[in-house]
């Protein structure tokens, strides 16, 4: 009896949350919404249909305005945070589940078929693993190290927006990146960007934010977008003077980016002329994506961070499982592309919180 009011306790305070931050979501974006056009009678109507069809919510639709305004483009399959949050990613995508498998010691693991970032070093939990993934000591892994001229440097566990992320170059103190980073963290070999990209901003790595979804039992990527880091900047999400670039489904970039106040640019401080270009070998940077995520499918939606090398090649950075933001909208359009109406039909039948509670879910 005791398990049964406990367990009702638990789930009515989360659900309390999730009420708050639902209205949190909504009200921070309303000095935001000062200078878009009101949507219409129809606009409205067609967003409440859409959303009440397919997943059976209602909800607030300031951001449907702000999607609407900010981008030019009026589909209901927009998706608002405060749903993503609580609707959709916890059914894809398990958070106890993401939390442990978003290591990226274990990246190479978890793709052994997709192309990847060749790490050469790693730190879980204060022990050294060398590129095989053996069990190495202290005087081994300093070894390894001092081997190379650069490597790059990440957190393994709990980092976002690129911080932590850094370029290392020889001599390569092992104990100053302990004395940093502590445990958990990842050494790499740098990666030689195409052309292409570098033009964009050549001091970061930029990457494509490929999302990709599981819906009729296969991978499929539904939207994709560039991420230009900031100049000076090694990361590309890191830096107050970064930008988003929608891609089609033909690899061509969009003719202007989004700045980090969601206002559409034409140029960026690099003076690379981007709008209309192709991406170079798109078609292999989709196939990395959703080969990839066949290694992962117990996860319904992954946001790969991928690469073109200097050669055309597609490589894997990192995939994102635990928290995939959705700010990406306003560069590519919605979230989930063509795929909306399957994928949350998909999420309406099987929403694991409605069904085993917040409690067994985080």
């Amino acid at each position: 009896m005791f398990d049964v009011l406990k367990y009702g306790f638990v789930n009515s305070y989360f659900r309390m949350l999730e009420k708050k931050d639902r209205l949190i979501s909504n009200a921070g974006i309303q000095k935001l919404l000062k200078e878009q056009p009101e949507l219409t009678s129809s606009q409205k109507r067609d967003i409440r249909s859409y959303w009440k069809k397919n997943l059976g919510v209602e909800f607030p639709l300031d951001w449907h305005r702000l999607y609407y305004g900010k981008t030019g483009i009026e589909d209901p399959a927009f998706v608002p945070p405060s749903v993503y949050e609580y609707d959709i990613r916890p059914c894809l995508n398990p958070p106890n589940f993401a939390i442990v498998l978003q290591n990226k010691v274990y990246l190479e693991r978890l793709i052994p078929d997709a192309p990847a970032v060749r790490s050469v070093l790693r730190n879980t939990n204060c022990r050294f693993l060398d590129e095989g993934f053996n069990l190495i000591t202290r005087e081994e892994a300093r070894k390894t190290v001092e081997k190379y001229d650069a490597l790059v440097v990440k957190p393994a566990l709990f980092s976002n927006k690129g911080a932590g992320v850094k370029l290392l170059t020889a001599p390569i103190d092992l104990e100053e990146v302990d004395r940093e980073y502590v445990c958990n963290y990842v050494l790499q070999i740098p990666l030689e960007q195409h052309s292409v990209l570098a033009g964009l901003n050549p001091s970061s790595v930029n990457t494509l934010r490929v999302v990709s979804i599981l819906t009729k039992g296969r991978p499929h990527v539904a939207s994709a977008y560039l991420k230009v880091g900031s100049p000076g900047e090694f990361a590309d999400n890191f830096g107050e003077d970064r930008y988003f670039i929608g891609v089609d489904e033909n690899g061509k970039m969009s003719d202007h980016a989004i700045d980090q106040h969601l206002g559409k640019v034409y140029s960026l401080p690099s003076g690379y002329d981007f709008a209309g270009k192709e991406l170079p070998g798109y078609d292999k940077i989709c196939s990395a994506a959703e080969k990839a995520h066949e290694n992962m499918s117990f996860f319904g939606l992954i946001a790969f961070d991928i690469c073109v090398d200097k050669e055309g090649e597609a490589v894997i950075v990192e995939a994102n499982i635990k928290q995939p933001g959705i700010k990406g909208q306003f560069a590519a359009g919605p979230y989930f592309g063509k795929y909306t109406e399957q994928l949350l039909r998909y999420v309406r039948g099987h929403n694991s919180t409605l069904l085993t509670g917040w409690p067994k879910m985080w």
